[in-house]
């Protein structure tokens, strides 16, 4: 792909990424690149208002739209959910490490070293699909000084 392409492509998601979560927040997801790079992929809960907005706003532009499961809002209020919570699964015993919302619309990933504990509390607490991976906390590197 063409530096030229790449870039209208990319100013492309920026554009479809405002206008969906400032015009369609209950049913925007998200804005990725497709797999071969040639266009972009918008995901959102069906929406013929949302479909026929971006059909005008993309003229000419290479945007395939998918169905997700959850909006960008709904996902985005689950984490909101978790980060308060965060006092709550420590006391359950459950260490969780990272989280965030898939662009894709069809979940939260969650990263914790209690998979299985996970895999057992969380659904009851929170109705979003979770795709629960195994991993320690993050760490950052640690600071180092240049050398003369």
């Amino acid at each position: 792909m063409e530096f030229a392409e790449s870039q209208r492509l990319s100013e492309a998601a920026s554009a479809i990424e405002a206008f969906g979560r400032s015009s369609f927040p209950e049913s925007y997801t998200g804005v990725a690149l497709e797999s071969d790079g040639q266009g972009l992929v918008v995901y959102r809960r069906p929406s013929p208002a949302l479909d026929t907005a971006l059909h005008h706003l993309m003229a000419g532009l290479p945007v395939t739209v998918h169905d997700a499961r959850y909006s960008e809002r709904e996902l985005l209020s689950v984490v909101d959910q978790l980060r308060s919570d965060d006092a709550y699964w420590r006391e359950q015993g459950l260490r969780i490490s990272t989280f965030g919302p898939r662009h894709d619309g069809s979940g939260i990933d969650l990263t914790t070293p209690d998979v299985e504990l996970a895999r057992r509390l969380l659904p009851g607490r929170y109705d979003v699909e979770f795709l629960i991976t195994r991993g320690g906390p993050v760490t950052p590197y640690p600071a180092t000084t240049a050398q003369p």
